[in-house]
């Protein structure tokens, strides 16, 4: 029988490897650099709070030039015609000799499900003073009824899945919101997220409400 082991007999390899100060340093800044990443990414999909927080959808916008077109304050709103999530289809035209606020969204666009339950609101208060139609933009059908459920909207949701109504309305990023008036002009455009209070105020500047 051998001598009894001390640590420092011990074989080779058995020593739970200890990590010097400079590997410490260097797994740490390794770590805060993906976390940091991640913040990005999630920023970029997301939104933040300002008018910024939008999902780009450049890519679902076809190139040909029927798919955007020309599109400026003051002009007339284009004629597009849509299928209406549920059934049936409808038109800009259907809307002309009320005000219109149009509001494109999608179910992975995080600002747009914050903002709609406030869109609901307003809609709900003026009573059909002013025509509110959301746009589903680049979702399956079920997708987009799905979040209709989960927001609350009463209002018409046409579907959008080539984002091609986006398209024609000028937009490239998510939550987008456009004010038609009664002879079918554009009064205003908003890129990100909107609050109740925002809405109702766009539309008194508007000469809407």
């Amino acid at each position: 029988m051998g001598p009894p082991r001390t640590p420092d007999s011990e074989e080779p390899g058995s020593r739970r490897p200890k990590l010097d100060p400079l590997s410490l340093a260097a797994l740490t800044a390794v770590s805060l650099a993906i976390a940091i990443f991640a913040t990005l990414v999630i920023l970029k999909v997301f939104g933040s709070e300002d008018d910024s927080n939008a999902v780009d959808v450049t890519d679902a916008i076809e190139s040909d030039e029927g798919s955007s077109g020309s599109f400026e304050v003051g002009e007339p709103a284009p004629d597009v015609t849509f299928e209406i999530l549920g059934g049936g289809e409808g038109s800009i035209a259907d809307y002309g000799g009320t005000p219109l606020v149009v509001n494109f969204w999608s179910s992975t666009c995080a600002p747009c499900l914050a903002e709609m339950p406030d869109f609901e609101s307003v809609h709900s208060e003026l009573d059909g003073a002013v025509a509110f139609l959301g746009v589903d933009v680049t979702d399956t059908e079920q997708a987009g009824l799905d979040m209709v459920e989960q927001t609350g909207v009463t209002y018409p949701n046409a579907r959008d899945p080539r984002a091609e109504v986006l398209g024609a309305f000028g937009g490239i990023s998510l939550p987008r919101t456009v004010l038609v008036s009664a002879d079918g002009i554009v009064i205003d455009t908003h890129n990100g997220q909107m609050s109740a209070e925002e809405l109702r105020e766009a539309l008194e500047d508007g000469g809407l409400t």
